[in-house]
């Protein structure tokens, strides 16, 4: 099938292949202003996208912030309304997280004063009523301290709230904390108070927090872990007495500085997490992505994930995104073409249990800088974007947002969506998960602990993971260890890399 004068629509939605590979159209603030940062928070649920602008000019004052519900439809997205605090003030980062599910949407204000603290942060509640997103309920530190950026960090699911406060008081003095809220029926009241069991002053745990009930994750990463400062991340488990530390997880090969825990993610039995300046084959800052896997209570590295060619500076992982078996890792100061900090995405599929690239984006509209990746949220089988230093229209630096199709994706560059190939015979899919057989083949299975090599550690390294009884030797994706996945591990370290 073709649309709009020949070009092709290979899997008659009735929208343009191309279109599709480039994403749909643009999400912008109305009447856009240079220095907004719209787009330097995003979240999506199946229905909308909700977009952060921290600095957005109100009625409320200047650099207030403010945040724009979309309708997420099939050929685009439409403006729905806008949200400000009824008591913002000049400076609130209002916008600087955001969340969306449902009839709620959350903002965070991580620089609002509150009680007389300055920067004490807030989290603003907003509840789609009859058609209308109506303010609902303002939530805060049970006690403001001065700097706790309560809000730094935000995430929703279902009737759950978690929110970060990562110079807050818990186990040390700004040592940071978590707080679990959860709606009653007539307000949110807070469910939980959350500190890492070993914090310490200045850990930063908090600044990131992710949840995915009965399971939530917070990233701390200043934490000093045996002796390096590389960050770390705690993993939580709600049990009948509350919410239970259940691991706290830490990259095989820690590096000083990496930043491991600056954004986390959780979806069922995976935690992602990121570590924007870890240096990798010698390109410093360029970034790196962390898989891992529950078993029982143990949480296991299974993946480290890198960009396909990294760049130093680039911060692959500053931002992450995590659905399902789909995974999005933002590379926003990549240089794209010549043009440097355009920014990128990459897409990951799981695959058995190998994570496996689907398809690189990027930046659709490069600028120097765009920051391209910034900000990226998943659902219901969509990605979205945030640049929020690119230009809306004629006006620089508003930052805009895109939208892209999951089920478009292009591993091979060849500007046709890979499902179509593989319906049409154009390529294989042996394994049925949605990849062509073509962008697997560059997946060295025998290097178990992705050190970029196939070698004898990787044998040591798979056989502790299957000794200790974890879930990242199942090898064969067959949900339970058998002597199987030590013959198809050995099958595949013999093999070789390409």
């Amino acid at each position: 099938m073709t649309c709009n004068g020949g070009v092709a629509d290979c899997n008659m939605n009735a929208l343009c292949d191309l279109k599709e590979l480039a994403g749909l159209r643009d999400l912008t603030a109305p009447n856009p202003a240079t220095d907004d940062r719209f787009g330097w928070a995003i979240a999506m649920d199946s229905s909308r996208v909700l977009v952060g602008a921290r600095s957005r000019d109100t009625a409320n004052g200047i650099d207030t912030g403010a945040a724009y519900v979309f309708l997420n439809n099939p050929a685009g997205a439409t403006l729905e309304q806008e949200l400000i605090a009824p008591d913002g003030a000049t400076g609130d980062d209002f916008g600087n997280q955001v969340a969306i599910e449902s009839t709620w949407a959350v903002v965070a204000a991580r620089s609002a004063d509150v009680g007389g603290q300055s920067q004490a942060g807030a989290v603003y509640v907003y509840r789609l009523v009859s058609g209308s997103w109506q303010f609902f309920q303002k939530l805060a530190e049970p006690t403001p301290t001065f700097a706790a950026q309560f809000g730094h960090g935000i995430d929703l699911s279902g009737d759950r709230l978690l929110v970060g406060s990562f110079q807050g008081t818990a186990a040390q003095p700004n040592s940071g904390a978590a707080y679990v809220y959860r709606f009653n029926g007539l307000n949110w009241s807070q469910e939980f108070a959350i500190g890492a069991p070993d914090g310490q002053s200045g850990d930063g745990f908090g600044i990131s927090v992710a949840i995915s009930d009965p399971y939530l994750i917070v990233g701390a990463p200043y934490c000093v872990e045996n002796g390096v400062s590389s960050g770390a991340a705690y993993v939580y488990f709600r049990g009948f007495s509350g919410w239970i530390f259940q691991s706290k997880i830490v990259p095989r090969q820690q590096q000083s500085g990496e930043t491991f825990g600056e954004l986390v993610a959780i979806s069922a039995n995976i935690a992602m997490v990121n570590a924007p300046r870890e240096t990798v084959g010698g390109f410093p800052s360029a970034g790196a992505v962390y898989m891992f896997r529950r078993t029982d209570t143990r949480w296991t590295q299974q993946r480290r994930l890198v960009a396909e060619s990294p760049q130093a500076n680039e911060l692959y992982g500053f931002y992450i995104s995590l659905e399902g078996d789909t995974s999005a890792i933002g590379g926003f100061n990549r240089t794209v073409s010549g043009i440097s900090g355009a920014g990128e995405v990459e897409v990951f599929k799981r695959s058995s249990n190998f994570w496996v690239r689907a398809d690189r984006i990027d930046s659709p509209k490069p600028e120097s800088p765009g920051w391209f990746g910034y900000s990226l949220a998943e659902a219901g089988g969509r990605l979205a974007v945030g640049a929020f230093r690119g230009s809306a229209g004629t006006v620089p630096h508003a930052g805009w947002a895109r939208v892209f199709d999951l089920n478009a994706l292009d591993c091979n560059n060849n500007f046709v969506p890979d499902l179509c190939e593989i319906a049409n015979g154009a390529e294989t899919d042996t394994n049925g998960n949605s990849i062509p057989d073509g962008c697997e083949s560059n997946v060295c299975r025998g290097d178990f602990n992705d050190s970029g090599v196939a070698s004898v550690q990787d044998i040591f390294d798979f056989l502790a993971d299957y000794f200790a009884g974890n879930l990242t030797a199942d090898f064969n994706n067959s949900s339970v260890l058998s002597v199987q996945d030590i013959f198809d591990f050995l099958s595949a370290y013999f093999a070789g890399c390409a």
